[in-house]
C-alpha cells in the first residue's frame, strides 16, 4: 500500500520531469542546449514546486474539517473501520444496504450473499474522483464483525477531500443506529 507521503513525491518527480522537459524545449530553440538544459531543470523544478503546493494545500483545505469532525489522524487515501454489532448476517447485510443506500452519489451497488460482501461505487464530485466502498461481513462468537473500507476509485489519486473518511464514519453510524 503507497503512503500519502510517497503519492506525494512520486507526483512531485512527474511534475518536475513533465515540467522540465516542457521549459527545456521552449528554451532549446532559442538557446544553447547546455543553457536551455539549465533553464529547464530550474523551471521545472520551480513548475513542479508551485504545483505540488497548491496540491497539498487545497487537499489540506478540505482535509482538515473532516479531520477535526471525527477525530482522525490519518491522511492516508484508503480508510477502513471494523465495527461488531449483534444480530445475524443477513440482519448486518440489510443495514449496511439501507446505509449506502442514505449515502449520496451512489451509482452502482454490488451485493455477493455467498462471500457476505457488498461493493459499491460513488460518483465523482469536484473533491474526489469517486470513491469504491467495500463492505465485508463475517460472523464470529455470535456477533457480526463488519469492516469498512473506502478508496479512491482511481488508483493513481493524490486527493480525496476527506471524502474517504466521510463514507466510513457515516456507514458506521448508520449501523450505529
Amino acid at each position: 500500500m503507497m503512503t500519502y507521503a510517497k503519492r506525494i513525491l512520486i507526483t512531485y518527480l512527474g511534475l518536475i520531469v513533465t515540467f522540465g522537459l516542457f521549459w527545456w524545449l521552449r528554451v532549446w530553440s532559442s538557446s544553447e542546449i547546455t543553457e536551455s538544459l539549465y533553464y529547464g531543470l530550474v523551471l521545472g523544478l520551480a513548475s513542479g514546486s508551485l504545483s505540488i503546493i497548491i496540491i497539498v494545500a487545497y487537499d489540506y483545505v478540505l482535509r482538515w474539517p473532516i479531520l477535526r469532525k471525527y477525530g482522525c489522524r490519518s491522511f492516508e487515501l484508503i480508510q477502513s473501520r471494523e465495527l461488531y454489532i449483534e444480530g445475524s448476517i443477513d440482519d448486518a447485510r440489510e443495514k449496511s444496504i439501507d446505509a449506502l443506500k442514505r449515502l449520496k452519489g451512489i451509482i452502482h451497488v454490488d451485493i455477493d450473499r455467498e462471500n457476505n460482501k457488498i461493493t459499491a461505487i460513488r460518483k465523482a464530485n469536484l473533491k474526489t474522483p469517486g470513491e469504491k466502498l467495500v463492505i465485508r461481513l463475517n460472523e464470529i462468537n455470535g456477533k457480526v464483525k463488519v469492516f469498512i473500507q473506502s478508496r479512491p476509485r482511481i488508483k493513481g489519486a493524490i486527493i480525496d477531500g476527506g471524502n474517504g473518511i466521510e463514507n466510513v464514519e457515516f456507514i458506521l453510524q448508520c449501523l450505529r443506529e
